[in-house]
């Protein structure tokens, strides 16, 4: 059999299949209908690709003891391009043909899709000449392709030519838009007002009629030219400026409202309304934001030709600081300070400003003092309110406060030092914590007096900065009240004389010494006051609550009042030499419920008053007689048995027991502690 295979072919018939003798003489047949689009047919093949042998149209040959199969060979056809050429244009793209084209294959010709476009020129097909004296084609129009390339040029066709003009119509300077030359059918913005201006006004648009009677055309319309020229005539309003203000630092309150006005109208200025800034006061408004501009008051009279911004000038407020004593007994605290608002304060010190026994501590916003303290020299800025500063003042040194204001107690004992008597105080008191010590005592006295001679301390009595003071008379311990009164920076002295016998310190003598308890100065306790401080509220023999008789009973009670106190168990039964013998430092044994040391025991304390008997009569603030021999001395000391240790005991000495001790005298177990009044 002798078959036939088409290869590819896209139409027509193959020839019929025959069957053949072995030998038989073959013709090859033409390939009848069979066809391959953009092939030619060039002849069987008995391999597919050709490769095989070779027939012609008409070759014969001797068939084979075999079945034969011959493939149809084809032949690309030659394929060409169509492109498209701008030819011209001013913008747009041209149209892209990706396909080939074999010779006679049948081209549709492209429009503009691209939007192709020439100035003054309109799009009118395709030629295949440039200056289009070949073959035209319009849009869609069909050709068969030759067999070459095939390049189309876009047709144009010029347009005519119109304008819009633009003209000035009263006003004051500047130039007009070009003249716009476009094509019939062009579309075109209307321009802005260029470089037009006509003072006072605002340009609104372009008219068709010169006086606005016609079309009126704002900037940014589209107009689409046509056969005739167009004519625009500039179009004015009068403008409307707006007077703005600004607070300019303004703490508070609102700024008077924006306003709007047209040109040349005559306003009235705002007042400055509601605002408000802190530590300034509105003077005027002015153009500058610093002030450096024009100045213009509220309700003045302004015509308007511009936009205006007005901003609120300050003018900053002055205010003082005042400086108060607060309970100073004496002196002139620094006068007022007036200073303008933000500025540096620089704190003042106390001037001559004093304070009986106390020590100037700085000032403070609070009259309780309990605000941050501010010292002299310090700064801060200036606030928007005059500032009141007040004194304040630290506790008097080492000392306890006793609130004994309107208290009463019973003064005495109605066993050993009776009458008994209801004792009132009219005001508190300080009273030093322990007794005054020897590094206190000299520091003191040598600032005060060049004549001071240290007593005699020496170790067999005790010596050392934190033993207490003794070998102090009365009259020393007075010369101490005063200066120390004087180291506060007062003068406020309680006692007076007319002379010094003997050395300050020594056991000297003062000859027509007076106290004044009216005075705020140091000075002795009174011997009310000693024992209400000693009692710290308490009703027994001893303020750690217990009664002399019968007591101490044994070891536990010696051991409870050596907790308490320096006495004969713990310090005056050794011999002279061991080191607890005399005196002990202060402050080392419990304190009372006042907290108060030592005032029973270590060293016997002297009091201001003289030395007188008791009287059963109710007394406010007794402070004894105006005179006599001895002063009063209480609490025992370092030698003392447990009977001279009791809260109400009064020690005297070797002269007559209603006399006390002469205030000349000195000794090993005589010191002293001192109080100060409180005046609230």
């Amino acid at each position: 059999t002798l078959s036939f295979n088409g290869n590819g072919n896209t139409s027509g018939e193959i020839p019929e299949l025959k069957k053949y003798d072995y030998h038989a003489i073959v013709t090859i047949p033409a390939n009848g209908t069979l066809k391959k689009d953009g092939y030619t047919f060039t002849g069987w093949n008995s391999a597919q690709n050709g490769n095989g042998k070779a027939f012609a149209v008409a070759d014969t040959f001797s068939m084979p003891s075999s079945e034969m199969v011959l493939y149809a060979q084809w032949q690309a056809l030659p394929t060409y391009r169509i492109s498209y050429n701008k030819n011209g244009a001013d913008s747009g793209a041209v149209p892209v043909d990706s396909n080939t084209y074999y010779k006679g294959e049948e081209v549709t010709v492209a429009g503009n899709p691209g939007k192709l476009s020439k100035s003054s020129a309109s799009f009118s097909g395709w030629n295949t000449k440039t200056d289009g004296t070949g073959e035209s084609y319009n849009a869609g129009a069909k050709f068969p392709m030759p067999d070459s390339a095939v390049m189309l040029y876009v047709k144009w066709t010029t347009n005519p030519i119109y304008s819009i003009i633009y003209h000035s119509v009263s006003s004051t300077g500047g130039n007009v838009p070009s003249v716009v030359n476009a094509d019939t059918g062009t579309q075109v913005t209307i321009a802005d007002s260029g470089s037009l201006y006509k003072t006072g006004y605002s340009f609104v648009g372009w008219n068709s009629k010169e006086d606005g009677s016609g079309k009126l055309y704002k900037t940014g319309d589209k107009v689409t030219i046509g056969a005739v020229n167009i004519d625009l005539y500039v179009q004015w309003t009068k403008a409307s400026y707006t007077v703005t203000y600004h607070g300019n630092g303004n703490t508070g309150g609102t700024v008077p409202q924006k306003t709007t006005h047209l040109y040349q109208t005559e306003i009235e200025l705002a007042l400055a309304g509601t605002i408000e800034r802190i530590g300034y006061t509105f003077q005027n408004w002015n153009t500058d934001s610093a002030g450096n501009g024009i100045d213009y008051s509220g309700g003045s009279k302004l015509v308007i030709d511009k936009n205006i911004d007005l901003h609120a000038r300050w003018t900053k407020n002055k205010y003082k600081v005042y400086y108060i004593g607060n309970g100073n007994d004496g002196g002139n605290p620094p006068p007022p300070v007036e200073y303008e608002y933000n500025s540096i304060v620089t704190i003042a010190g106390k001037e001559t400003l004093f304070k009986t026994g106390y020590s100037f501590n700085g000032w403070n916003r609070l009259k309780t003092g309990t605000s941050p303290g501010l010292l002299p020299n310090a700064t801060f800025s200036m606030q928007a309110f005059n500032d009141t500063l007040y004194a304040m003042w630290s506790s008097p040194q080492g000392m306890v406060k006793i609130n004994a204001k309107e208290k009463q107690f019973l003064f005495g004992h109605e066993m050993y030092t009776s009458p008994v008597s209801r004792v009132t105080f009219s005001n508190n008191f300080w009273i030093d914590s322990t007794e005054i010590t020897q590094s206190f005592y000299t520091s003191i006295m040598e600032a005060n007096y060049s004549q001071f001679s240290k007593p005699d301390w020496n170790t067999t009595y005790g010596k050392g900065n934190r033993y207490p003071a003794y070998y102090v008379s009365w009259f020393d311990a007075v010369l101490f009240c005063n200066a120390r009164t004087k180291a506060t920076g007062s003068n406020d002295t309680v006692y007076s004389y007319t002379s010094v016998m003997g050395t300050p310190g020594n056991g000297c003598v003062l000859n027509g010494m007076v106290s004044d308890l009216t005075k705020r100065g140091f000075r002795l306790p009174t011997e009310a006051q000693w024992e209400y401080s000693c009692r710290a509220e308490t009703t027994t023999d001893y303020y750690w609550l217990k009664n002399y008789d019968p007591y101490p009973m044994d070891g536990n009670d010696s051991s409870e009042i050596d907790a308490n106190a320096i006495w004969e168990n713990n310090s005056g039964k050794f011999e002279a030499g061991n080191s607890s013998y005399g005196t002990h430092q202060v402050a080392t044994k419990t304190k009372n419920n006042y907290n108060l040391y030592d005032m029973i025991g270590n060293v016997y304390e002297w009091c201001n008053d003289w030395y007188s008997a008791y009287t059963i009569d109710a007394k406010r603030d007794p402070a004894g007689t105006v005179n006599g021999v001895g002063k009063i001395v209480r609490g025992g000391a370092w030698n003392s048995s447990p009977i001279y240790l009791r809260s109400d005991y009064r020690f005297y000495s070797n002269i007559p027991r209603e006399y006390g001790v002469t205030p000349d005298q000195t000794s090993d177990i005589i010191g002293f502690r001192t109080c100060i009044p409180i005046s609230d």
